[in-house]
């Protein structure tokens, strides 16, 4: 994603990123996007995503066409393991 982000800006065409899935995903988008200096858009689904929105910390906010990329620990985004724990279909203990 990276590579194919930095041919298109230096062949100065807009890269817009496609993304959807989970919060952790779209953080990595965003801040591949930035990483890039890109000023293209990146998809942010409007539909309802629990995998999106209930795993952890994610300020989603949309602020005069823009959403900010998260400044926190990695990639930003704060995992809630309770969250995950509670969504998964199965889980196996390796200690």
């Amino acid at each position: 994603m990276l590579a194919v982000g930095r041919m298109a800006e230096q062949r100065e065409k807009v890269c817009a990123m496609h993304y959807m899935g989970t919060g952790l995903g779209l953080t990595a988008s965003l801040h591949c996007l930035a990483a890039i200096n890109g000023n293209g858009p990146i998809e942010l689904d409007a539909n309802p995503n629990p995998l999106r929105t209930e795993l952890g910390e994610l300020d989603l906010t949309i602020r005069n066409g823009h959403l900010k990329v998260p400044s926190g620990c990695g990639h930003g985004f704060l995992p809630d393991p309770a969250a995950f724990k509670a969504m998964a279909v199965a889980s196996m203990d390796i200690s």
